[in-house]
């Protein structure tokens, strides 16, 4: 079972996975009922099954025939008994669960894109954090700039809002290392967030945590 990296804190599970199966192994492995839901493009259908199966990695009593999806695509339970977020990147996909708490998290492999595409969710003074923030083995502004891009991905996913600038909304204030990993306080309407990012490996991985209290 190729797990990734599995992350555990009072309030949340969270789950990476290197996806090396085809997505006839998670169709065996979930319930025929869900089938029906599954998108027919091959890549969609195996992301889509992915992160169901994932959800019941994590917690096998998960209500994965239950999930709905929002006007904006996010998935979500309508009795809201879990709160989860799912995400996918090439050959990666990752969940996080909380029973509590309102959640989001990101998973991106390290590319280019992230830089080439800075200036539709980094301001000039967020960008000049990164440039003095020093990530130890990684020293590459595509480091850089895909680490920003995933907090400020799962800090938004754990909103559960549209209409939401990434500049304006979410502005990057501190990003602090912390053992392995780094914690991050971003301002706007994302003020108050936990939120805690990593590399693993090819990857970057980022995780948001609110209260649950006023979900959109």
């Amino acid at each position: 079972m190729p797990v990734f990296f599995q992350h555990t804190e009072s309030n949340l599970q969270l789950l990476v996975w290197g996806m090396q199966e085809p997505a006839t192994f998670f169709e065996a492995s979930l319930p025929p009922s869900i089938m029906k839901s599954a998108p027919r493009h091959p890549d969609r259908r195996r992301q889509f099954l992915t992160g169901r199966f994932l959800l019941n990695t994590l917690m096998p009593d998960f209500p994965i025939d239950d999930i709905i999806l929002a006007d904006s695509g996010r998935p979500f339970l309508s009795d809201e008994s879990n709160q989860f977020s799912i995400s996918h990147t090439i050959h990666f996909a990752s969940v996080v669960v909380s029973k509590t708490k309102a959640v989001g998290i990101d998973v991106e492999v390290v590319s280019e894109r992230a830089r080439r595409v800075r200036r539709k969710y980094l301001g000039e003074d967020e960008e000049l954090l990164l440039k003095n923030l020093s990530l130890p083995d990684h020293s590459s502004d595509d480091h850089h700039y895909t680490l920003a891009w995933s907090i400020k991905e799962a800090a938004f996913k754990a909103m559960h809002q549209t209409g939401v600038d990434f500049i304006r909304d979410l502005p990057i204030e501190r990003i602090d290392p912390i053992e392995n990993s780094w914690t991050v306080k971003i301002g706007g309407k994302a003020s108050g967030m936990q939120i805690n990012a990593r590399f693993v490996g090819p990857v970057c991985l980022a995780w948001a945590v609110r209260d649950a209290e006023g979900r959109g």
